[in-house]
This record gives C-alpha cells, sequence and structure tokens, in this order.
C-alpha cells in the first residue's frame, strides 16, 4: 500500500508546486498589470500658462475664482472666460488648450492616454503634437471631436458644434455617426444629427447680409435679421442669439435713442470674427463686415 501511495503522493505534491508556482506568476502579472493600469489611469495636472482678461475657474467645490498664471487645474476643474479675455493652459509634452472669449469648459479626464473636455459655451483651441501619443477627446452636448495630435478650433453655438482643422484629423462624432475633419475642412454637428461633410474653409465674409426692419415712434432699433455661415455664433450688443441651422438669425436689440448703435459680432469655430456697428435708424441697413483673421 506504501508503494502505491508513494507515485500518488508525490504527484500531489507535483501539482500542490505547480499550482503554487501558477498562483505566484498570475499574481506578478496581476501586478504588473494593475501597476500599468495605475500609471494609466494616473492623472495629469494642466497648469495655467497666460491669462488675459477676466477668467475664472472653479474645482470640485463649484466655488468660482480669479486664475492667474502657474495655477494648476485637475479633473473636475472648470474654466469660464468673458468679453474680451482667454487663456491658455500647458497640457505637458508641448501641447495646449486656449479658451477663447465668453468659454465655459471642464476639464474632464487627464491622463496619459486621454484628455477629455467638456465644453458648456463658446470655443477652444487645440494644439497637440503629431506623435499620435495620447488622443484628445472635446464633448460638447451629445457630440465630441477626438484626434490623436493637431492644431483645430471646436466652437459651441446654442446646439450647434463645429470643428474646423488647422493640422491633423479630427474624428467628428455625433448620434452614432462620425466623419474625419482634415486640414483645412470645418464639419458640423447637431443634436440627433449625423455630422454634416466636412468643406474645405472659406475666407470669405461670415455675417452675409442683416437689416434693422419695423422702427417704430418707441423703438429706434427695430428688428435686426440676419445671416451667417451656419454653426457660427452670433452676438448682438454682447449678448448671443439664437441661429438656425440655415445661419438664419433675428433678435429685437433694446430700446434706443435714435443715433445709439448695435454692435453686431460673428465667429466661427476657425477663429474668424466679424463685427458690424449699426446705427438706430429705420433704414439702417448692414451690407457687408470686415473679417478679422486670429
Amino acid at each position: 500500500m506504501s508503494r502505491n501511495r508513494s507515485p500518488l503522493a508525490i504527484a500531489a505534491a507535483l501539482a500542490a508546486i505547480a499550482l503554487a508556482i501558477g498562483t505566484i506568476a498570475l499574481l506578478r502579472t496581476r501586478a504588473r498589470f494593475t501597476a500599468a493600469a495605475a500609471a494609466q489611469i494616473e492623472t495629469a495636472r494642466a497648469s495655467v500658462l497666460d491669462v488675459r482678461g477676466a477668467v475664472e475657474h472653479s474645482d470640485e467645490t463649484g466655488a468660482w475664482a480669479a486664475v492667474s498664471r502657474g495655477v494648476v487645474l485637475g479633473p473636475r476643474h472648470s474654466l469660464r472666460t468673458g468679453a474680451g479675455a482667454s487663456a491658455e493652459l500647458a497640457m505637458g509634452n508641448g501641447a495646449t488648450l486656449t479658451i477663447t472669449e465668453n468659454t465655459h469648459c471642464t476639464v474632464s479626464e487627464l491622463t496619459t492616454a486621454l484628455h477629455r473636455v467638456r465644453l458648456a459655451r463658446g470655443r477652444i483651441v487645440v494644439d497637440y503634437d503629431l506623435d499620435g501619443s495620447r488622443s484628445v477627446r472635446v464633448e460638447a452636448g451629445d457630440a465630441s471631436a477626438e484626434s490623436r495630435g493637431g492644431t483645430f478650433g471646436v466652437l459651441r453655438a446654442g446646439d450647434a458644434v463645429s470643428v474646423a482643422t488647422q493640422s491633423g484629423e479630427v474624428e467628428l462624432r455625433s448620434s452614432g455617426a462620425a466623419v474625419a475633419v482634415g486640414p483645412g475642412e470645418h464639419a458640423i454637428a447637431w443634436p440627433r444629427q449625423a455630422p454634416t461633410r466636412p468643406r474645405p474653409l472659406s475666407r470669405e465674409l461670415l455675417l452675409r447680409a442683416a437689416q434693422v426692419l419695423e422702427s417704430s415712434r418707441d423703438r429706434a432699433c427695430g428688428r435686426l435679421v440676419g445671416r451667417v455661415e451656419p454653426g457660427s455664433e452670433v452676438s448682438v450688443d454682447g449678448k448671443t442669439v439664437d441661429v438656425d441651422a440655415e445661419g438664419r438669425f433675428a433678435v429685437l436689440p433694446a430700446p434706443k435713442a435714435p443715433g445709439r448703435r448695435v454692435t453686431v459680432v460673428t465667429r466661427d469655430a476657425a477663429g474668424r470674427t466679424a463685427r458690424r456697428v449699426v446705427e438706430c435708424e429705420g433704414d439702417a441697413r448692414l451690407t457687408g463686415f470686415d473679417v478679422r483673421w486670429e
């Protein structure tokens, strides 16, 4: 009986040893994967390189405070800029994120593999190396713009989310569909719709026509109507107005005395802006706008 038990005991001992070795190897493998995962999800930081004008930031508490150079931002930190204000963030490895005027955004995620930013309104400019080492994703509404490197602008104007690419390639995704926006192109995403087909950027004037109508005795400035490139942002006297999918807008400015003026400004994802000051007169008409390039 002892001779019969001996091979069984040896086999059991070998099995136990093999199990122990396998367990140790598995634990070591898991440890390596855990360390790699930890490095992957390790949060990075974004530092403020430059500030112009009124710029505020908030952390997880939601309290807002003025921001200055050198401030370090992490996930769930937000920034908002006022009229004429901007902030530039250093995102690591030479990458930068520029928050332009009248913009509100939140840093959602900062890892070695992905930088994710939520855009509530306004325009941001992404400038990342074309080495493909990480992705940057800008989310706005149910749309997202993602790239592995390059320079591009993202504008959220009302329901429209538009992308204009200077270098690299950007995937604009909405409602389960996606388009690739290449250098010199732009595309728009509307809620519950697939993105538009990318088109080449044009240097033509953005605000093509507008006019003041329906003046009355108690309103020197009547209804202001106009048409811009779809997906653009329009403000009248500093207040953003709605623009439909065809690029049309109509607004009744605040009452003003004759001779007072109304200022109309528009901008697109590429950073092109157009401005015109209109006299509050019944027959005043806007026929053209000067374009300023940023």
